[in-house]
């Protein structure tokens, strides 16, 4: 459960950093839909484009072996 925070705070942190918020749209790799992830992801993008009017997309992948290089290639 510590993991999942830490994971969530960091990434909500990277999103919020100056070169994300000069994009057009920031997207959120996640797990396959349906997963504890994706949920989680969907509420993250949901509470940061409500509170920060930041347009956020949800991506979900079927393994890290997919997502981390997407997300490496912007």
């Amino acid at each position: 459960m510590k993991r999942s925070i830490f994971a969530s705070i960091f990434a909500a942190g990277a999103l919020l950093s100056g070169s994300a918020l000069a994009q057009n749209a920031v997207g959120i790799a996640t797990s396959s839909a349906g997963s504890f992830y994706h949920t989680m992801g969907s509420v993250m993008a949901a509470t940061l484009a409500e509170k920060n009017n930041i347009q956020m997309r949800v991506q979900p992948f079927a393994s890290p072996n997919i997502h981390l290089p997407a997300v490496n290639a912007g």
